[in-house]
C-alpha cells in the first residue's frame, strides 16, 4: 500500500499524520515540542513504527518550523498556507473561507470571490500562546478552559494585541475580584475580535467558514464565540473533526507531489527517516552574544559584598509592646505586607504571590500574622496593637472596601517613602515590578520627573518569571545560572513576545540554559531602560540610584542593571517589599500626627481581627 506522511512542525507542537492509498487518515499524532523539534519527531516516528513496522511511504513538510526541518532532513518543503488550503479542499469543497488559529500565528484565507490569504506578521497577540498565557494566569488547565468560560454572566475588555498587554487588564481585574469564568471568556472574546479585526478587516467572512487549528480544536467555547460574531450556524461555520491536524494532512496529501522548493518527491520508511532525525547535525549557532555578567569570580564576590552590606533597619517582633504600623501592598502579581514599629523598624513582613484571588491570599496573610503577635502568657490581646494600616497598589481599593484598611497611599509616594527612608539623599528610584515599572527622579527629596510604562511590559519581572519556567528552572536556579554563564545570548530589546520567539530559537540551536537566562536578563533591562525610560532620560539618573520591586530579587538582573546603566545601584535586602514599606511608613506618619494632635490611633483593622 503506498502510503502518505504529513509532518507539521508549528511554533509550539509536532503533529504528524499518516494516509492510506484512499486519503484516510491510519494514524495521527498531536505532541507538544517544548522547542526541541528533533528530539520530539523522532519520538514520534519511533512510536509510529513500534505500532505500524517499518512502514514506508511519501513524505512531505510544513508549518512554521519546517522549512528548516525540510531542509535538514532532505524532504520536500510544502508552505502551510498551501497544505491547508489543498485539505480544506479535499474534505469541504463548498468552503468560501477558513480560519487558522495556532500557537503563535492566525490566518484567515478567503478561497471564493478571489483567492486572499492573511497572516498575522508581526504580532502573535489572539493566538494558542495568548491563551496559554491567560489559562496559566488565572490558574485553570487549558482543557478547563472552555467549560470555565461557559458559565460567564459578562465580558471584560481585554487587550488582545499580545499575552503581555493583556496580562496587564486581566492582572486587575483578578485585584477586583473579578470571577475567573468572566475573565476566561473575555480573553475568548478578544482572540476572536483580534482575529476579525487584524485580519479579517475590509473583507467580511461569507458563506461556508471552516475553523481550524489547536486552539479550535480543543476550546469548542471559542468556536462558538467566532459563529456568534460571524452570524454563523453549525452548519455554515464548520468545526471539523480533527480540526488541528488539517495542516498536517494537506501536506500528506500532497507528498507525491514536486514542492514548494522543488524537491521532488521521496519515499522513505519511517525507521530511516528516525535515523535521519536523530543523526542529523545541529543548526550553525547564528546567535549574537554578550558580555558575561561577571568577568571573573573575584569580581562576583565583590558585587555580593557590597549589596549583602543593603539591610533595612529591623527588630524582632516578640520585642514589641505597644502601637505597630501596617502597610499592604496588592501588586500585580505578589501580595507583600510590612509592619514596622515607632522608629521605622521592620519588625514582620510577607510576601506571596496574589494566584488570582487578592482577598482570600491577604487574608491568609494577616491571619498569620495575627498568630506571630506577642502576647502576654494566658491573654489572647496582643501586647502590641495595630495603630494604622495603609494600602497601596493595584488593589488598594479593593482592601480599603472589603477590609476597613484606614488609609490608601499612591504607588508612587509609597516607593518614595521607602527610599528616602532607606537612602535620603536617593536621586533615582527604579522600581521592576511583576507586571509595571516606575522610575523616579528625585530632587530634594521630592519626585521631579516620573515614567510609568503604559503599554509595554517587557521590561518587567513576569517575562523573567515566565521564561525560567519555560527553562525549567526554579528563579533561585535561574538567577544561578544567569551568573555563570560565559556567553550570554542577546535577545534584543523587542516586546516580550518576540524575545520569547528569539528563547526557543536559542533553544532549538542548542544555547545553554545559562546564556539564555543571562540573555534574559540583559533584555529586560535594556527594555526598561530604552524603550521604556529613553536612554538620554536614562543617562540623567545622578548619583544614588536605588532599585526595588520583585525582578530584582534576582543577582542576575541587577548585575545587568549596572552594566548597561553603568553604575553600581544600591539595592535594598527588602527590595521586594518596598512598597509595602513605604506604605507602612505612611500609616506611621498618619498615626503620629494623629496622636500629636490629642487622637488615640487605633487600626480598623485591629478591632474587626479581634
Amino acid at each position: 500500500m503506498g502510503y502518505r506522511i504529513g509532518i507539521d512542525a508549528g511554533s509550539k507542537t509536532i503533529k504528524v499524520v499518516v494516509l492510506d492509498e484512499d486519503g484516510a487518515i491510519v494514524h495521527a499524532v498531536y505532541r507538544r515540542h517544548r522547542a526541541d523539534i528533533r528530539t520530539t519527531l523522532a519520538g514520534v516516528l519511533h512510536d509510529l513504527a513500534w505500532r505500524y513496522g517499518n512502514l514506508r511511504g511519501h513524505v512531505a513538510v510544513t508549518g512554521s518550523a519546517g522549512i528548516a526541518l525540510a531542509g535538514l532532513l532532505g524532504l520536500p518543503f510544502v508552505q502551510e498556507v498551501v497544505s491547508t488550503t489543498r485539505a480544506v479542499q479535499a474534505a469541504y469543497p463548498e468552503a468560501d473561507a477558513f480560519v487558522e488559529l495556532g500557537g503563535e500565528d492566525a490566518k484567515v484565507v478567503y478561497l471564493t470571490g478571489g483567492l486572499e490569504q492573511r497572516m498575522n506578521a508581526t504580532c502573535a497577540g489572539g493566538t494558542g500562546g495568548f491563551i496559554d498565557t491567560i489559562a496559566f494566569m488565572i490558574g485553570v488547565r487549558l482543557s478547563d478552559l472552555s467549560g470555565l468560560a461557559l458559565g460567564a454572566n459578562r465580558i471584560y475588555p481585554i487587550a488582545s494585541r499580545c499575552a503581555v498587554f493583556a496580562q496587564t487588564d486581566v492582572r486587575p481585574l483578578l485585584n477586583a475580584g473579578a470571577r475567573k469564568a468572566d475573565i476566561a471568556a473575555s480573553a475568548l472574546e478578544a482572540v476572536v475580535r483580534q482575529t476579525l479585526a487584524g485580519l479579517a478587516c475590509g473583507r467580511p467572512l461569507e458563506g461556508t467558514v471552516v475553523f481550524l487549528g489547536g486552539p479550535l480544536e480543543h476550546i469548542p467555547s471559542l468556536v462558538h464565540r467566532f459563529r456568534a460574531a460571524l452570524g454563523l450556524t453549525r452548519e455554515t461555520g464548520v468545526k471539523p473533526p480533527q480540526a488541528h491536524l488539517f495542516t498536517a494532512k494537506g501536506a500528506a496529501l500532497m507528498a507525491r507531489e514536486p514542492a514548494d522548493d522543488g524537491a521532488p518527491p521521496r519515499a522513505v520508511s519511517l525507521s530511516e527517516l528516525e535515523r535521519q532525525v536523530r543523526a542529523a547535525d545541529d543548526p550553525a549557532d547564528d546567535l549574537d552574544r554578550l558580555p558575561p555578567l561577571f568577568a571573573d569570580a573575584a569580581e562576583r564576590a565583590a558585587f555580593e559584598e557590597r549589596h549583602a552590606a543593603e539591610r533595612m533597619p529591623r527588630t524582632r517582633l516578640f520585642d514589641c509592646e505597644g502601637p505597630l504600623y501596617l502597610g499592604l501592598d496588592a501588586g500585580s502579581t505578589t501580595v507583600k505586607c510590612a509592619l514596622v514599629d515607632g522608629e521605622g523598624r521592620l519588625v514582620y513582613s510577607d510576601y506571596r504571590p496574589a494566584e488570582g484571588d487578592v482577598l482570600e491570599t491577604v487574608a491568609a496573610l494577616l491571619g498569620d500574622m495575627y498568630r506571630v503577635m506577642p502576647r502576654e502568657y494566658g491573654s489572647a490581646e496582643p501586647l502590641a496593637h495595630l495603630a494604622h494600616a495603609t494600602a497601596t497598589g493595584y488593589g488598594e481599593d479593593l482592601l480599603r472596601a472589603a477590609l476597613g484598611i484606614d488609609s490608601g497611599v499612591v504607588e508612587t509616594t509609597a516607593h518614595l517613602r521607602a527610599a528616602r527612608a532607606f537612602r535620603p539623599d536617593v536621586s533615582f528610584v527604579l522600581d521592576m515590578g511583576g507586571q509595571d515599572m516606575k522610575a523616579l527622579w528625585v530632587r530634594d527629596g521630592l519626585v521631579s520627573d516620573a515614567v510609568l510604562n503604559e503599554a509595554c511590559s517587557s521590561g518587567c519581572g513576569a517575562f523573567v518569571e515566565g521564561t525560567s519556567h519555560s527553562l525549567h528552572l526554579s528563579p533561585a536556579r535561574f538567577s544561578e545560572a544567569a551568573l555563570r554563564a560565559g556567553s550570554p545570548v542577546d535577545l534584543g530589546t523587542k516586546c516580550t513576545v518576540f524575545m520569547t520567539s528569539r528563547v526557543r530559537h536559542a533553544q532549538k540551536i542548542g544555547a545553554e540554559p545559562g546564556d539564555i537566562a543571562a540573555g534574559i536578563a540583559y533584555s529586560v533591562v535594556r527594555n526598561a531602560l530604552y524603550r521604556i525610560i529613553g536612554r538620554g532620560r536614562a543617562a540623567g539618573m545622578g548619583d544614588v540610584v536605588l532599585v526595588q520591586g520583585g525582578a530584582f530579587k534576582s543577582d542576575a538582573v541587577l548585575r545587568a542593571f549596572e552594566l548597561v546603566a553603568g553604575v553600581e545601584a544600591v539595592r535594598p535586602d527588602t527590595a521586594h517589599l518596598m512598597g509595602a514599606i513605604g506604605a507602612a511608613l505612611t500609616a506611621r506618619d498618619r498615626a503620629q500626627a494623629a496622636a500629636a494632635a490629642g487622637e488615640k490611633p487605633r487600626s480598623a483593622l485591629a478591632d474587626a481581627a479581634r
